[in-house]
């Protein structure tokens, strides 16, 4: 259980006392709330990391799916860096044709926004 949800527990501790006649709540009833916390955390975490195509590995904890996320991210992130200097590659030696016959739907796609932006960023220079 992490300090932040012990720490959170606790402030939504003292505000149910509050609302309850500040009725005292033990050190078990702050851990339920704050295990309440990380579970619900977890939770939407991994259901958003499964929504986005993101495997969620083996995490037991809000933290686990984290660093599960943060390696996949980098790792996509590093592929789309080399799909970028593909392109920019064959632009430079003038094999489009090549490339698009070799290239996957995707692969097309992802160098036809990649173009389309870097055309609206052309554009943008040009207006000033």
């Amino acid at each position: 259980m992490s300090e932040a949800s012990l720490k959170r527990a606790r402030e939504l501790g003292a505000e149910l006392a509050t609302h309850c006649n500040g009725a005292y709540m033990d050190t078990n009833g702050v851990a339920m709330i704050a295990a309440a916390l990380d579970a619900w955390a977890k939770e939407k975490l991994a259901a958003w990391m499964i929504e986005h195509s993101f495997a969620t590995g083996h995490g037991d904890t809000f933290e686990d799916l984290l660093k599960e996320l943060s390696w996949q991210v980098a790792e996509a992130r590093q592929k789309d860096i080399q799909i970028v200097h593909g392109y920019i590659s064959m632009l430079q030696a003038g094999h489009i044709k090549e490339g698009l016959r070799e290239a996957t739907p995707e692969e097309i796609e992802f160098g036809t926004a990649l173009l389309e932006a870097v055309a609206a960023d052309i554009k943008a220079l040009e207006k000033r």
